[in-house]
């Protein structure tokens, strides 16, 4: 998730790219797929946690030719017992690696020299964290702010 410098209302359908792309360049076909939204899109839990702010854009993907298999089980004969279902998401290693991948591709275009002009800034990370950078970005701002006050005994 991304901040806009400047508030930007969402157009049309609120999703105005996407992408097929590799995680591997050996591989014949795309793997990966990724998603641009011009609105921060987020789980409940995450939102709660982090409060992003309303003027930001959305990168997410996912593989699309996953290895992993998941299972559907009858647990009884009767046709109104519960079905078990076992996800099995990302349980292939190759899977991890190309999810891995797709995080990475996110951030790449996300941080991109064309996109910087409508984002926030976390250049100054000597390294990107494994989750999404808004809160940090939101601690190194102010703690920025707290020095600045400090040094100029505001």
């Amino acid at each position: 998730m991304w901040e806009y410098r400047e508030p930007l209302a969402p157009r049309n359908s609120g999703g105005e790219a996407t992408f097929f792309w590799k995680s591997n360049s050996r591989l014949d076909t795309p793997d990966l797929q990724t998603c641009q939204a011009e609105v921060p899109l987020c789980s409940a839990e995450t939102a709660a946690k982090f409060n992003p702010p309303r003027g930001s854009g959305t990168l997410f993907g996912g593989v699309v030719r996953p290895k992993s298999r998941s299972r559907v089980r009858l647990t009884g004969p009767n046709a109104h017992s519960p079905i078990q279902i076992e996800p099995n998401t990302l349980s292939h290693p190759d899977d991890m690696k190309a999810a891995v991948a797709c995080v990475e591709l996110c951030r790449e275009v996300g941080n991109s020299t064309p996109l910087r002009p409508y984002t926030a800034d976390g250049s100054i990370m000597p390294r990107v964290t494994t989750g999404n950078t808004m809160a940090p970005c939101v601690i190194i701002g102010e703690r920025a702010g707290e020095i600045l006050r400090g040094d100029h005994k505001i």
